[in-house]
């Protein structure tokens, strides 16, 4: 379960548009079983709006959601023909698949498919501070960069960064590891405790290894000459691993009109700088 999140939408829509957004945003709760949030709080930009309008108020707060009637008798005397800004903040998401990966709220937004601009935002709190979802939405399309901050709870993640730079295979091989004694699952636990605590290679002698993975065959003469092999990978540590999390994101992109995504490749630093400037502008 989510506990420490926040959102922060800002959209930019005419009044007929805005309609659908606030009653859309006022039913999400009941229409998405898998995520709620928490006393939404929607504020409109203020130089545009008549005097007698009510500049501040909840919908889906956990006590009473506003009815589509006052939803509708609420935005009565705006303009039919001028864009408006609302800003909108929650507190979740929560729920039980309520993390920044697996949250569609955005999207479901986009689905709408109307002729509208948003930019928003999800931030951990204390507890995780580093998690962080940013979006912006033009011309029907959905851009998302996710920054997502891998602790001990995500240990898998960690394993297979390492597995991508020392995979089992190379690993039995460079330090005669008798693979009938040593399956991929010991060597998974290996990763997590001997590179990502304990440090291996960096403070390993050939003795603490033979202890440490006692189906190992080499002598300590190649035992050297492999780690100088291993650390030549530069392999992180959890803490090390931790610390790069502002490399750890992910960029995408979403055609609402298609409702296909695609991922950027982060590796193009063309398709990387215009993802960017789409978020970013």
């Amino acid at each position: 379960m989510s506990v420490c999140y926040s959102t922060r939408l800002t959209v930019t829509a005419k009044k007929e548009d805005l309609i659908i957004i606030l009653k859309f945003l006022n039913n999400y709760n009941k229409n998405n079983e898998r995520i709620y949030f928490n006393g939404m709080n929607v504020k409109f930009e203020s130089k545009t709006l008549p005097k007698d309008f009510n500049n501040n108020f909840y919908i889906n707060d956990s006590i009473s959601a506003i009815s589509a009637e006052e939803l509708d008798k609420n935005l009565n005397n705006l303009d039919d023909n001028k864009e408006y800004t609302i800003y909108i903040t929650a507190d979740g998401p929560y729920g039980k698949f309520a993390t920044i990966g697996e949250v569609d709220f955005f999207k479901d937004l986009a689905d709408l498919s109307l002729d509208i601009t948003f930019d928003g935002e999800i931030v951990g709190g204390e507890s995780i501070p580093e998690d962080r979802l940013e979006v912006k939405y033009s011309n029907k399309k959905l851009y998302s960069k996710c920054f997502q901050f891998y602790d001990d709870d995500n240990n898998d993640v960690y394993i297979e960064e390492i597995e991508k730079l020392l995979p089992y295979n190379k690993f039995c091989e460079l330090l005669k590891v008798d693979k009938s004694n040593f399956s991929e699952l010991d060597y998974d636990y290996f990763v997590l405790e001997e590179i990502g605590i304990q440090y291996f290679p960096h403070f390993y002698s050939y003795n603490e290894f033979i202890k440490k993975c006692e189906v190992s065959y080499i002598s300590k003469e190649e035992y050297q000459e492999a780690i100088k092999e291993v650390e030549k990978l530069e392999l992180p540590d959890l803490e090390e691993f931790n610390e790069r999390k502002n490399d750890n994101f992910d960029i995408s992109e979403y055609d609402s009109l298609t409702r296909t995504w695609k991922k950027v490749d982060i590796s193009d630093n063309s398709l990387l700088c215009i993802a960017n400037k789409k978020i970013d502008e």
